[in-house]
């Protein structure tokens, strides 16, 4: 849970960075552009969790797996 508010947290902040350094533009250019450098970083940063979790928890499940202990 930590980690989803901190990600929360940098998504906002994100979003307030991209939209203040595109307001010269239009403003419904500058949101959204903020919300698409908003969603690349939450795609992005879900598959680095994805694979995170996978390394840490699926990598000794599957040679247990092998091995007939669960």
């Amino acid at each position: 849970m930590i980690s989803l508010s901190v990600h929360i947290a940098l998504m906002g902040f994100i979003l307030v960075e991209a939209i203040q350094s595109a307001l010269r533009a239009m403003a419904k250019l500058a949101l959204a552009q903020g919300f698409g450098a908003v969603m690349l970083y939450g795609g992005v940063a879900a598959c680095l969790f994805a694979v995170a979790s996978w390394l840490v928890f699926g990598a000794g499940r599957e040679g247990a797996l092998r091995a007939g202990g669960l």
